[in-house]
């Protein structure tokens, strides 16, 4: 089967900490970044719900 290469530009500090967790999980990024393909291709759909992170009450405080 031939291969093609995927490439994505993140900063250094995110590419660590995902390697973190994934190495955690007993992944590679290379793995993590296929199993997200193939569950796109397998659900017709993006494979989960993104979620916005929600800022701290400290700066909801300050905003006002």
């Amino acid at each position: 089967m031939n291969k093609v290469i995927v490439q994505s530009r993140v900063s250094p500090e995110l590419k660590e900490a995902a390697e973190k967790i994934l190495a955690g999980l007993g992944m590679t990024t290379a793995e993590a970044i296929r199993l997200f393909l193939q569950q796109t291709v397998n659900s017709c759909k993006f494979p989960f719900i993104p979620e916005l992170r929600q800022p701290k009450p400290e700066f909801n405080q300050a905003i006002k």
